[in-house]
Parts: C-alpha cells; sequence; structure tokens
C-alpha cells in the first residue's frame, strides 16, 4: 500500500515501527526502524518462515524490468501505458541501444507500431524496449523537486544527463531532465521539443 512520505534534507530523522493483529493476538514486531527516505523510496514488509512466522521491514530501490519488443509484435500485458494518443493506448519505452526514453505507439490490432524518442525530433524506431508494470505510481513534480530515488532512468544525453519517464497533461508521455539530483524540466514532442516546468514523474512501487 504506497503511502507518502515527505523528503526533508535538513536531518530530520523518520522512522516507522510494525505491529500485526489478527482475531487471537496483536504483537509488535519491529520499533522504531529508521527510514532512510532520501536514498531509498519504498519501505516493505517481509516474512521469514522459520521457527514460527517472523516479520521485519526493509527499504529498497525496485528495479525496472525492460521487455524487447519489435514492430508488428502482439501487445504484451502487465506493461506501463501512459495515456491516449487518437483514441488508442500509448505505452513507455526505451530505446533498442537504451540511450532515449520513448513513447510507444500500437496499431488498432494491438500490434507494437513504433518507438518514438521523447527528448528529441527524429524518425521513430521500429524496434526497442517496453517497461513492465510491476507495481508504478506518475507522481507530481516540478522543476526544482529532488528526482525520487525509485524513479525509472531511460536514457542519457548531453547535457542533461540521466532521463527519466514521465507524463505531462495527464496522459502524453515525457522525458524528465535533472541537473543536480534535481528536475531541470519536462519535455514532450509535439511537432517540435517542447519543454514544461510541472508533470508527473514515474516511480515503482514493486
Amino acid at each position: 500500500m504506497p503511502f507518502a512520505v515527505d523528503v526533508a534534507n535538513d536531518g530530520t530523522r523518520k522512522y516507522a515501527s510494525l505491529v500485526v493483529f489478527n482475531e487471537v493476538v496483536s504483537k509488535l514486531w519491529n520499533m522504531d526502524y529508521e527510514m532512510n527516505c532520501t536514498r531509498y523510496g519504498c519501505l516493505f514488509v517481509e516474512s521469514q518462515l522459520g521457527l514460527g512466522k517472523v516479520f521485519h521491514l526493509t527499504q529498497a530501490n525496485p528495479e525496472p524490468v525492460w521487455i524487447s519488443a519489435k514492430q508488428g509484435d502482439a501487445l504484451s500485458s502487465n506493461i506501463v501505458k501512459v495515456g491516449l494518443q487518437g483514441g488508442l493506448p500509448v505505452y513507455l519505452g526505451r530505446s533498442s541501444y537504451g540511450s532515449r526514453p520513448c513513447s510507444v505507439t500500437v496499431t488498432s490490432g494491438n500490434q507494437f507500431q513504433n518507438w518514438a524518442p521523447l527528448n528529441e525530433v527524429r524518425y521513430p524506431e521500429q524496434s526497442g524496449d517496453i517497461l513492465r508494470d510491476t507495481g508504478h505510481e506518475f507522481v507530481r513534480a516540478k522543476t526544482g523537486d529532488p528526482v525520487p530515488p525509485h524513479a525509472v532512468v531511460a536514457g542519457v544525453s548531453q547535457p542533461e544527463g540521466s532521463l527519466y519517464l514521465g507524463r505531462v497533461g495527464g496522459n502524453m508521455a515525457c522525458s524528465i531532465s535533472t541537473e543536480g539530483g534535481k528536475i531541470k524540466s519536462f519535455c514532450y514532442i509535439s511537432q517540435k521539443v517542447q519543454k514544461v516546468q510541472s508533470g508527473e514523474i514515474l516511480v515503482l512501487t514493486k
């Protein structure tokens, strides 16, 4: 169950405790587990079977899972959808060489069509990677906000550096450039390269 935690860079510490309830008994499994919200994006409750069941807390940043595909392949299930374009769904991906974030379009017959770069105007590619939906959210963000530790890098460029996946306008795929660990701009293609200062950044939750 995702929940938001404000990230403070002023040295303020944040803690979590874990209490398990059932019809018979309630038990405090973990108290005052210190969370590092600037380094880790997700807090998981895990269980271990041994001498009885033991619950504990752990922090991690989920890793993206990429699926290779090409034009004409059947639409995969459980991939990250960003919105609609011309009445057809648009998905998030990256170019074959992993250097450009892309919006991925499909045909009316549910076949992959094109991988269109999001940070420069150029001909779409006919193959690339698709981001599997292992669990995600689109989080509102703006220029100057710190990049969430569990955001998805889909490419690199000069001079922007790492490029992250996101969307603007609620349904239009975009790439997000950064500087010094903070969001710089949200870039999308609408006949030409457009840059805005607010949008949503994709973060993984599983």
